[in-house]
């Protein structure tokens, strides 16, 4: 069976507020959030700092009542009941009232409608069908070449190039409007431009079918919403930042070039074909700094179906990671429908020249469905060092409420390695105890301090 389900647990939603601070302090903690502010659907990472351990249970409430529940889990969206980061997409105009311990924050969301309003909305239909576009909205048959500042919607059932904003595009959409399937565009882009250090932000693509998804450079406070990707690119169907190294060492103007930061990948579909001849060796891979991966269903690599290279403070939550797939004759033996492990042991950095080998930390792996019956595999999920040679430090991650979903060949659920991991209240599919412990019996050079505890709960 390739979906868990869980007990739901809604929570009750706060009266609305209109604050709107990034940061609320009270005796004994503070609670921060990325932004206060935004155009819906908003995605934000919240942190409370000061107030226990970071693996400590908590319950938080986003005050959003109307958010209904993860198709993955069953939980409530409006809810998480583990550690110090969430994460938490607004989908609908108003203000709400976050809270956690006692602390509170306000978020206000803006209606797109508005932002957006008039020419500031480009409808585009190749076969200049306009039905169902808003009014006063820019009618053409071709994609902008700028995206700043825009909502773009695409004709549903339609096809369209690539999606390629500029590096200095910031603050926009691109959605669907009328009926029927998703527009399809071959792919979802953007790139570094030699002297130019900016990067695209602040933008939302939902309801697409993307094809893949390429962010090699970076970005930041991205939003992927509601959209298919399974067209391979290179290795990957899903790429946020894997290059970040490679640009800041040999493009002009990325001396500043940030890590990817508050990238929300929500309720997707990304898959990849078994026996296809080109196969993608993972699907999603990248590196994630308060961020949130959560809701989507992720699957068929030939390697590892979600590799991330390194993430701090960023929760990944309620979605379905399926196993490897492999149809080469014998089994892949480690390779995993989860991977995880980090750059080095520096402290995470907003900016890559002031991290270039940043430590994994402060991360929730929280109610998702791992692996298969049909993985076939070893381990279903790793969150370690790549192997015995790599200085890879990875501190804080809590593991909770998972459903593991083993195939023929797996003889472990999860493998850890780094310092203060902890797990609790995880099961099998179809009954049994839960296999997650320690990995390897060596570790790199260095690393001493950097392993342990273990601590099941």
């Amino acid at each position: 069976m390739r979906v868990a389900s869980f007990a739901s647990r809604p929570r009750g939603g706060r009266m609305p507020s209109r604050a709107a601070m990034t940061s609320s302090s009270a005796v004994g903690g503070t609670l921060t959030a990325t932004r206060s502010t935004g155009t819906a659907p908003l995605g934000v990472s919240f942190e409370v700092t000061g107030n226990g351990e970071f693996n400590d249970a908590r319950t938080w409430d986003f005050g959003d009542t109307g958010a209904g529940t993860w198709a993955i889990s069953g939980l409530s969206k409006n809810a998480e009941t583990d550690g110090a980061v969430v994460a938490h997409v607004f989908e609908t105009a108003g203000s709400y009232t976050v809270s956690v311990s006692g602390l509170t924050i306000g978020i206000t969301v803006d209606d797109p409608n508005t932002v957006f309003s008039g020419a500031n909305t480009i409808c585009v239909s190749p076969s200049a069908n306009y039905t169902g576009a808003p009014g006063g909205a820019t009618l053409q048959t071709s994609l902008p070449s700028s995206y700043a500042g825009k909502r773009v919607l695409l004709h549903r059932g339609e096809s369209f190039g690539s999606i390629s904003p500029l590096n200095t595009d910031s603050g926009f959409q691109v959605g669907a409007y009328g009926t029927g399937a998703d527009p399809i565009v071959t792919s979802v882009g953007t790139g570094m431009v030699s002297g130019v250090s900016s990067w695209t932000n602040d933008w939302t693509i939902m309801d697409i079918d993307a094809g893949n998804v390429s962010i090699s450079a970076t970005t930041y406070r991205f939003l992927m919403y509601r959209c298919t990707a399974d067209t391979v690119n290179g290795v990957s169907i899903v790429d946020i930042g894997s290059a970040v190294g490679y640009y800041y060492a040999n493009v002009s103007g990325a001396e500043t070039i940030p890590w990817p930061r508050e990238i929300f990948l929500v309720d997707n579909t990304l898959t990849g074909v078994v026996n296809a001849t080109n196969e993608p060796a993972v699907v999603l891979m990248g590196s994630f700094l308060k961020s949130g991966i959560m809701g989507n269903s992720i699957n068929l690599a030939t390697e590892h179906t979600t590799r991330i290279w390194s993430a701090s403070k960023t929760f990944i939550g309620h979605n379905d990671l399926g196993g490897v797939h492999y149809d080469g004759g014998a089994p892949p033996g480690i390779r995993h429908a989860f991977k995880m492990h980090s750059g080095g042991v520096q402290d995470y950095g907003t900016i890559f020249s002031d991290s270039p080998t940043p430590a994994t930390s402060k991360v929730v792996i929280a109610y998702n469905h791992l692996g298969d019956s049909a993985y076939n595999g070893s381990w279903i999920s790793q969150v370690s060092p790549q192997n015995t040679l790599e200085t890879e430090g990875i501190e804080d991650v809590l593991i909770v409420g998972n459903a593991f979903e083993r195939g023929p060949y797996t003889s472990s659920d999860m493998q850890l390695r780094g310092r203060r991991m902890t797990w609790r209240g995880n099961t099998v599919v179809g009954g049994g105890s839960v296999n997650i412990a320690r990995s390897g019996s060596t570790y790199p050079s260095g690393l001493d301090a950097w392993d342990g505890p273990y601590t099941a709960e």
